[in-house]
């Protein structure tokens, strides 16, 4: 086990996870992926991933899981700008938040703006369902 810390004695599979702010520069616990339904914002899927890997890595197992549970086929993904460079594979649009929007349509750019709606979402997730429960602070 080269590199590997043990932040906490009563949960071992706490990691460090770097933020790069400059108020919060570290955070303590473990990465998750959330999807949501497109209108209603339903939770379909909240998959953990341990050890911290690359947001990009993990869009390819959280969408076939989300399909699997709901037997729907996956047909738009808005993202934020961490998963540049994922590894999907699926017929679904990718809308990456960000960047240049000149050559999109109307409709287009509303759903990339989507992607605003998770996080209100996750604050609820952390707050009234114990996501959130790690409070740890770096040394």
């Amino acid at each position: 086990m080269n590199g590997y810390k043990i932040y906490s004695l009563h949960e071992l599979d706490i990691c460090c996870i770097s933020k790069g702010k400059e108020k919060n520069r570290y955070e303590f616990g473990n990465k998750v992926s959330v999807i949501t339904s497109n209108r209603r914002s339903w939770i379909l899927n909240v998959e953990n991933c341990p050890a911290n890997p690359y947001d990009g890595h993990t869009l390819d197992k959280t969408a076939r899981d989300a399909e699997k549970i709901t037997g729907v086929i996956v047909e738009e993904v808005s993202l934020d700008k961490g998963y540049r460079g994922h590894d999907y594979k699926g017929s679904a649009k990718i809308f990456i938040s960000g960047g240049s929007n000149s050559s999109l349509s109307w409709s287009e750019k509303r759903r990339k703006r989507r992607r605003r709606s998770i996080e209100p979402m996750i604050g609820h997730l952390k707050s009234d369902h114990h996501l959130g429960r790690c409070f740890y602070s770096p040394c």
